[in-house]
């Protein structure tokens, strides 16, 4: 996960605005369209939202799997431009990791 972070710097360098707070701001914005693609497969298994023609189980996990790396380089992007580093990020997660399992999925409820 390291490699992804500094290949998520490198890119960052190469498309920064000169303005963190804009930066930010683009970063954010494509985290919420990413976050509503996969929110829109996931209501296709829930069916709340209708499959396309031959689309199957397998096509819907697949797209999952696509949204969800799309949500992951924005939230580093994020992080990134806001100036967290790697090593802060995986502890900051480990952490995490030990509240969500005391608590359950109850806590993201």
């Amino acid at each position: 996960m390291r490699k992804v972070y500094k290949k998520i710097e490198e890119i960052l360098k190469k498309t920064d605005t000169g303005s963190k707070q804009l930066n930010l701001t683009l970063h954010l914005s494509k985290l919420f369209e990413e976050a509503g693609e996969v929110a829109q497969e996931i209501n296709k298994l829930n069916g709340r939202k209708k499959t396309t023609i031959g689309e199957t189980l397998e096509d819907i996990d697949d797209n999952i799997c696509e949204e969800v790396a799309d949500a992951i380089q924005c939230l580093m992007a994020i992080a990134i431009t806001a100036g967290v580093d790697y090593e802060r990020l995986k502890d900051t997660l480990v952490d995490k990791n030990v509240k969500f399992e005391a608590t359950g999925v109850n806590n993201l409820i």
